[in-house]
């Protein structure tokens, strides 16, 4: 334990005394988890702004002329039962024809004859579905209630919208994992880098008959360091620039977007990029270091 402490500070004590090195493995680290850390809010935000559009779905289900109140609340009831129905509301032929008048507003010689009795539209209830995916199942259940006229037909909506929330999930998990794998490579080039430049002092320890393991132990704590520093300086200007970007969507954009509020999810993102920090440094220092512990002496140095 006592050894593993002197290990351990050693590791740590070299983040400073190779304060140079250190720096540029911090801004680079900083670099890889700001831009890691950004596209997985950005992911995030995308998958909630399909999700409101999915809650927008609304099917109106249209009912037949004349049909009397008890009828309508025994149809409301099937379709509450309904185990993929959300919410049922109705909606009167009266709603129906006021904003099929609104939208015609430049032909007002056909919006006089939809006045009272020459109504053409039914009575609906218009509900919400808890999964899309089954839309044709749902409807097709619910055109056969007794006492139903028409369900309208979004198939093409529904099956659009499926598609672009399927890609977003499979995109976004890409693009996270092909950030971290890039992170992680620019990482190890830059501890490899810094490992070649203290060759010497490895090749000081194996020649003491330092073993394997007390040779990587510091390197790897340094690197966990460094990874730490990285996260928490990462995780801070990721707060400004996604504040930033925020605030001039909001300001440029006349329609309002609900974005994810940062402090929210600070915690999250805090841990998450210190935790990810850590793991790229301590996995880039275990792979660069692992070439020099397979050499010896002046092949160790290059002569």
């Amino acid at each position: 334990m006592k050894g593993f402490g002197y290990l351990f500070s050693e590791g740590v004590k070299s983040v400073w005394n190779n304060r140079a090195m250190s720096m540029a493995s911090i801004g680079i680290l900083v670099t890889c988890l700001l831009i890691t850390g950004a596209a997985v809010l950005f992911c995030q935000n995308l998958q909630i702004l399909v999700d409101e559009i999915g809650n927008e779905n609304i099917t109106t289900v249209f009912l037949d002329f004349d049909l009397k109140s008890d009828k309508e609340a025994a149809i409301k009831k099937q379709l509450e039962s309904n185990d993929n129905v959300e919410s049922v509301s109705f909606y009167p032929k009266e709603e129906g024809i006021k904003e099929l008048q609104d939208s015609l507003d430049s032909l007002e010689n056909i919006k006089s004859e939809f006045q009272g009795d020459n109504n053409p539209l039914p009575d609906a209830y218009k509900i919400t579905m808890k999964d899309l995916s089954k839309y044709e199942k749902t409807a097709d259940e619910i055109s056969k209630i007794s006492g139903v006229l028409q369900v309208s037909n979004k198939k093409d909506w529904v099956q659009r919208f499926t598609q672009i929330k399927n890609f977003v999930a499979v995109g976004g998990f890409w693009v996270v994992l092909v950030l971290g794998l890039v992170s992680l490579f620019i990482v190890s080039t830059a501890i490899r880098t810094t490992m070649h430049s203290r060759r010497f002092e490895i090749s000081i320890m194996k020649s003491v008959g330092a073993t394997n393991s007390f040779v990587r132990i510091p390197f790897i704590v340094e690197g966990i360091s460094l990874g730490v520093l990285s996260g928490i300086v990462g995780s801070i200007l990721l707060k400004f620039v996604y504040e930033g970007i925020g605030n001039a969507l909001e300001s440029g954009l006349s329609r309002t977007i609900a974005i994810i509020d940062f402090n929210s999810v600070v915690g999250y993102v805090f841990l998450g990029m210190v935790l990810f920090g850590a793991a790229m440094g301590a996995i880039g220092a275990a792979i660069s270091i692992r070439k020099y512990l397979k050499l010896e002496g002046n092949e160790l140095l290059g002569w």
